[in-house]
């Protein structure tokens, strides 16, 4: 399953809510996800993770067009300046988000650009 917000091409599946990776081991398994005809999948980027919050609501924090999402903490690409071997997370119980060590384990969610072309994806 896929949802499409903002131009990009989100990873919906059962396991975004159940499997939990560290940040590199992210990279890789998004490198290498086949979703929808697609092998172009990538670990997404801080603003592009946090438009998916909804602040109107919480416990989960998120838009109506994620079906499969629990209220824990999902990596970005995004990398602390502050902190060397960390990388920002949204935490989509409240919306909120902050930094954490590579090695840590979070839940997972990749992205895809949309294609330029019209009627292509």
């Amino acid at each position: 399953m896929i949802f499409i917000q903002d131009n990009l091409m989100w990873q919906d599946q059962s396991l975004n809510s159940e499997k939990k990776l560290n940040r590199l081991e992210l990279k890789l398994y998004c490198k290498r996800l086949d979703l929808a005809n697609r092998k172009d999948w990538r670990v997404p980027k801080y603003d592009e993770l946090l438009s998916l919050v909804d602040y109107d609501v919480t416990n989960p924090s998120a838009i109506q067009k994620i079906k499969h999402i629990k209220p824990v903490k999902y990596w970005t690409s995004t990398a602390s300046v502050k902190q060397k071997n960390s990388n920002w997370f949204v935490d989509f119980k409240y919306g909120t988000s902050d930094i954490s060590p590579d090695t840590v384990r979070y839940n997972i969610r990749c992205v895809r650009d949309m294609a330029k072309e019209e009627g292509t994806y």
